[in-house]
């Protein structure tokens, strides 16, 4: 996907113009941790979307980074100075800093040539309790795949945002993978990649609405990430 349809997909799906960030900061991986957002802006990348969330009842903050990484390389370089598992896949990881918990989703839609950085950062404080507290109310327009477990749950009504996070213990990925497709093409759902690989996150759009699901093997079964956003009110 070149630079112009990735920032024209960006901008219609978070309804702002990419901004360029620069920072003179130098990152040793400790920091990296306390700051990804920084670090992430600091390699380049392009802040597309920043919003204040609550995570299962906690204040958070998400913000989405977007950065040219044709081969691959900056995304294994991200993973390096946070320490995180090597992976050729899109996948959500937890980044334990000094006085914060920062959850990282490293997306390449369509398989093209951009890459996307979500970022949830949380308090140590606020983090502990929203494992400790009930789950809410689902806000997710979505179904819950059967069988699996409940994870966080993020959601910003006044951005009509929505994010949740499932586990199952028994389906692989393609499973989970197809039970969406299936599930959405019903409901009107379009892949915004019909020809990407059906491994990676899948996006799609529905008149003003869009949602991404991703599904990857971890040693506990399948791990479920399911986006929604509401581009504007119908």
């Amino acid at each position: 996907m070149n630079c112009f349809l990735f920032r024209g997909l960006a901008h219609l799906v978070l309804l702002v113009a990419v901004v360029t960030v620069c920072h003179a900061r130098v990152y040793t991986s400790r920091v990296a941790g306390d700051d990804v957002p920084g670090f992430l802006e600091q390699l380049g990348g392009r802040t597309a979307y920043r919003a204040p969330v609550r995570i299962n009842g906690q204040e958070a903050r998400l913000q989405v980074i977007g950065f040219a990484d044709p081969a691959g390389a900056l995304t294994a370089e991200i993973r390096s100075a946070l320490q995180l598992p090597r992976s050729n896949a899109d996948a959500l990881y937890t980044v334990k800093g000094r006085d914060r918990v920062t959850r990282l989703l490293l997306l390449r839609p369509g398989g093209g040539q951009q890459a996307l950085a979500v970022v949830i950062e949380q308090s140590a404080s606020a983090f502990q309790r929203g494992r400790q507290a009930a789950a809410p109310a689902r806000a997710l327009p979505l179904p819950a795949y059967p069988g699996s477990k409940p994870g966080l749950q993020v959601e910003n009504a006044d951005t009509g945002l929505a994010f949740a996070t499932f586990s199952s213990p028994t389906a692989a990925p393609e499973q989970v993978l197809a039970f969406y497709h299936a599930a959405l093409a019903a409901d009107g759902w379009d892949p915004v990649f019909p020809d990407a690989d059906p491994s990676a996150a899948r996006l799609y759009l529905r008149r003003q609405k869009l949602c991404f699901v991703l599904a990857t093997a971890s040693p506990d079964g399948t791990h479920i990430s399911l986006l929604h956003k509401t581009l504007r009110k119908e």
